[in-house]
């Protein structure tokens, strides 16, 4: 959606940036893990790929202070970047995934959920 919008504001010189942080250090985390498991029955076959998921938000990699730096970066840059990750390693994930295959993904994600 955010890259539609880019192309559509373009012509009234109006820049979209995408900030995309990773799993940041707030309550926003238990919310999340709440609810995913509350909403799925412990005898659902998806319970334990939503417990696998839970491990894994509750492992924070950023603060709101970090999201804070990276949004003020994007917005006092005279010439900003379509896209900015949070912390070094969201960034060297990201170029990655852009490099390999949609099947490679596919495998990578996979793998995670296991």
């Amino acid at each position: 959606m955010s890259d539609v919008l880019r192309l559509e504001l373009k012509q009234f010189n109006i820049k979209v940036v995408i900030v995309e942080p990773s799993i940041t250090n707030t309550n926003w985390a238990r919310i999340t893990i709440d609810k995913m498991l509350s909403v799925t029955p412990k005898s659902s076959p998806y319970r334990q790929m939503a417990e696998r998921q839970a491990q894994l938000i509750t492992k924070p990699t950023q603060t709101t202070a970090d999201v804070s730096r990276t949004i003020i970066k994007a917005i006092s840059t005279k010439r900003p970047k379509n896209r900015y990750q949070v912390r070094f390693m969201d960034r060297i994930a990201m170029k990655s995934i852009h490099l390999l295959s949609y099947a490679l993904q596919d495998r990578l994600a996979e793998r995670m959920m296991r």
